[in-house]
This record gives structure tokens, sequence and C-alpha cells, in this order.
């Protein structure tokens, strides 16, 4: 991800996305359509994993392996909580 430094104006952004504020810096990410996303959990996710999450200490804890807070660690994830916009469809394997 690249950050730009913006100058005063205004700017177009796609429709399908929306803009999140945090400080003094923009996200700008998909919306979330939370009626086709109720069924969908971080366990039907591919990123869904076991990964450090806490700060000082090593515990290997439920966490999305896609989303890495900037400390190097992950954001926790649990199986049943509601699928976030990194979400990508488990691929099972067939067969067995």
């Amino acid at each position: 991800m690249t950050k730009t430094l913006l100058t005063g104006g205004e700017y177009i952004i796609p429709d399908d996305y929306t803009v999140k504020r945090n400080g003094n810096v923009l996200i700008i990410r998909p919306k979330i359509k939370h009626h086709t996303q109720i069924a969908k959990h971080c366990r039907d996710c591919r990123y869904l994993g076991r990964g450090k999450t806490l700060g000082n200490y090593y515990v290997e804890r439920s966490a999305c392996l896609k989303r890495q807070k900037p400390n190097g660690n992950y954001y926790t994830a649990y199986p049943m909580d509601k699928a976030c916009y990194e979400f990508e469809e488990r691929v099972e394997p067939r067969g067995c």
C-alpha cells in the first residue's frame, strides 16, 4: 500500500468504495454490503490461521493472516466473527 500526500481540493472515489479517516490518514476501501455478508464468517475465509496478536510476548492465537498491524502482529479473528473486507472464500480440496 502506498501513501500519497493529498493537497486541498475535492477528490472522486468509485461508487463501490468508502472512505475511513484514521487521524490524518484516509483509508479508501471497498464498501461492505452487510446484507450479502451476513452469512459469511471468518471460519469460511482462507486467511484464518494462527499468528502472533499481542505485543510483548509470543502467543499464537486465531488471527487474520491478511491483516497485519504496523508492528508485525496480526489482528485477532475468531471463527464466529463476521467477515471483513479482506474476506476470500476458503477453497477446500475435494475427495478427502
